[in-house]
Formats: structure tokens, sequence, C-alpha cells
């Protein structure tokens, strides 16, 4: 970090990382710093000068004791030369916040800030994880400002991040996704199915702080992405669809803290014990939704025994097209998914469904559970009820 520092100051700020701190003026953070009380910008700090040569550890600590000096030059003197050292600061920094006066405090956090602000993904969080601890068990007053800058340096680079990764051709933000079987607003990225991986544009992932969820689709599912998509801090839910995830990956995927609801669609994975054994160590904690993959019902019933109170709905991927109410006492048919197997077979709104396949019919639930046993393609009669009159339908059901 301190040779990505290195260059004349303008602003109090490498002329390298301008456009950075451009960027970050623009969204109105981190420019307005309370100094026991006052309000000052940051831009007024320091003034444009050659960057000395690097500050022994000596050199650091009469920086350090210069921050509550009398003099307003040697203040500010002390705290260009701190921001000039870069990395070989921030011990010192973090140490004098820890156990320095109020001035030395509020002088000692900013610059760590301004530090932080520096720091790209390409950059070990120096800067950044001194926050994390100060803020974590530093003195009340330290870590009440580490918790509101690591805030507001969030907020300036999930709008960077965004930016960087829509820039790349992902989807990012709210978004209206169809999960689990349930339409909902999340803050998702989306990997389109024929994106080509851009190994720079992952690196951006740590920095979404509110991102929750995930779908990716076909080759875009590979251990590079895999390995991207667990730095998510806020990811805990996952869809996957006609891809192929090997076992290192869901081994990669049990890194994460927790995943509430993990949705495998038409994904090439099960078979070998070894995926099985993979699924079982995953910090699963709501619901496992199994489609079209290659584990079978006894796999199921081995996963069950493992996640105790785990939600695992398993289908073998046939979709029927029809939408019913739980709260009707039979299976009346309300809207028919146009161009949908049920739609192509005939099935009209108001038809009371009575079997499918082999099984019988009673309420709408019965009907989800007996489409899940089959797979599209797969032709069997449909019995409905209609105008009074029972009538079989031939029908094969479609591709969820």
């Amino acid at each position: 970090m301190k040779n990505g520092m290195a260059g004349k100051r303008v602003a109090g700020f490498s002329v390298n990382s301008w456009k950075l701190v451009v960027a970050t003026c623009g969204c109105g953070l981190l420019w307005l710093v309370s100094f026991g009380g006052v309000a000052i910008s940051t831009t007024s700090v320091f003034a444009a000068e050659d960057d000395p040569p690097a500050p022994s550890s000596a050199d650091l600590e009469r920086y350090i004791e210069q921050l509550s000096a009398s003099s307003y030059h040697a203040r500010q003197v002390a705290m260009r030369r701190l921001e000039s050292a870069g990395e070989e600061a921030i011990e010192p920094l973090e140490a004098a916040v820890r156990g320095g006066n109020l001035e030395v405090v509020d002088r000692a956090s900013f610059i760590l800030q301004s530090l932080a602000v520096l720091e790209t993904p390409y950059d070990p969080p120096l800067a950044w994880n001194a926050l994390g601890r100060l803020r974590q068990n530093g003195p009340g007053s330290a870590a009440t400002r580490a918790d509101s800058s690591i805030e507001m340096i969030e907020q300036d680079r999930s709008v960077r991040s965004q930016a960087r990764l829509a820039a790349a051709g992902l989807k990012v933000g709210i978004q209206e996704l169809t999960f689990n079987s349930r339409l909902a607003a999340e803050d998702a990225i989306i990997f389109p199915e024929n994106w080509k991986i851009d190994s720079e544009a992952l690196r951006w992932l740590p920095w979404m702080y509110s991102t929750t969820m995930v779908v990716m689709a076909g080759d875009t599912v590979c251990d590079e992405t895999i390995d991207a998509i667990v730095k998510l801090p806020k990811l805990v839910d996952i869809q996957l669809r006609d891809a192929k995830l090997s076992a290192a990956g869901l081994k990669k995927l049990a890194e994460l803290e927790r995943i509430n609801t993990l949705e495998l669609l038409f994904v090439d994975v099960g078979g070998p014990d070894e995926d099985l054994f993979a699924m079982a160590e995953l910090p699963l904690r709501n619901t496992l939704v199994l489609t079209a993959t290659k584990f079978v019902p006894e796999d199921v019933d081995a996963l069950e025994g493992n996640f105790q109170g785990l939600e695992i709905i398993y289908s073998r991927g046939g979709f029927l097209g029809v939408q019913c109410s739980q709260a009707d006492l039979a299976c009346v048919v309300r809207v028919v998914v146009p161009d949908s197997a049920a739609d192509r077979a005939g099935v009209r709104p108001g038809d009371v469904i009575l079997s499918l396949g082999e099984h019988p019919i009673a309420r709408f639930a019965d009907l989800q559970v007996a489409v899940r046993k089959y797979a599209p393609n797969e032709p069997m009669e449909l019995t409905v009820q209609r105008f009074g009159r029972q009538e079989k339908l031939n029908i094969e059901l479609g591709r969820l």
C-alpha cells in the first residue's frame, strides 16, 4: 500500500489516487470529519508537497506525539507525515487511538480512515482491518469513531463496486426474482449465463456489503466464481441453474457462515458419495431445493437426518403450469400458465384436478408433491372434473 500511495500529494491524497478521491467526494462521504466537535474538510488538511523519505519508527512515534502539539502547523505537518507513511504508520496509529488523549484519538482515527479510503480491492486491507479491530475492542470513543468510519466507507465502497460490476456485465442491486417458487425483491447479483469470467471484476465482490443473494447459471458456475462469491460479507441465499457444481465447489460454499436457502435447479451434482458428504457439511439453515440433480431419494433421507429442521424440497424437475389456492378444499385451477404443459393439454381455469399419473389429488399441496415426482417430457394422464363430469387429459410435463 505504501508504494501505491507514493507520489505527490494533492489535497492530502496521492496523485495516482485522484480518480478514487473524486469518486468518493461524489458520494458525499468522509470529507467532513469531526475533530473535537468541529467539522473540517480533509481537502484542507494537507498541502501539496513531495513525499519525504520513509520515516523510522522513532519518527512515527514523534509525529504521533505532535498530533496534540499546541502549534497548529506542527499538528498539520505530523498528520501529513503519518498519512504519507502509508502502511508503515497503521500499527502505531492504531496504538495511539487505543492509548492517546482525546486530540490524538481524533486525529489518529482520521488518518486511519483516510488510509482505508485509499485502499483498493487489490491492496491488503491493513487500515480497514485496523478500523475493524478498533470497532470490536477499542476504547469507547475510539470504537464509536471506528464504527462511524466503517459505515461511511462501506457505503462508498458499495457504490463503487456496484458500478464496477455493472460495467463488467453483471446485474446488481434490488431485483424481483423467483426464488424457492416465490416472487420476491432481493438485493442480488445475477451472473448471466453467457457472462465471460472477469477475474478483475470478481475482486470487487468483498466490497458489496448489502448483497444477500447470488444467482448463477451455466458456465459462470465454476470454482473461480464460487471462490469469489463466498467472500460476499452478507451472502445467505444462492440459486444455481443449468450448471455443473463440483465437490470442490460445494466444499468452498461451506466457508460461508450460513446459507439460509440453497436452490440447485438442473445442476449436475450428486451421485458420488463425495458430493453427498460435501453437501452434509454446508451451513444450511432454512431450505435446500434439489431440482433435477443426481441426488436420489435415499440421499435426501440421509440429508434430512443430518440437518434437523431443514426443509428439503426434492423434485425431478417437471412443471405443470397451473396456479391454485391453498385455501380451497379441492384443487381448483385458478390460472393456467400460457404455453405450459397444462395449457397444451387443455386444462382450463375452474377445472378441479383429481389425479396426476398414479397420484390422487385432493388439495393443491397434493398436486405440488405429485408434480415433483416426475421429470420433464414424462407422459401421463391428468384427470380433472369439469362441469360435473370427469375428463382424462394426456399430458407431458414441461421443464421447471
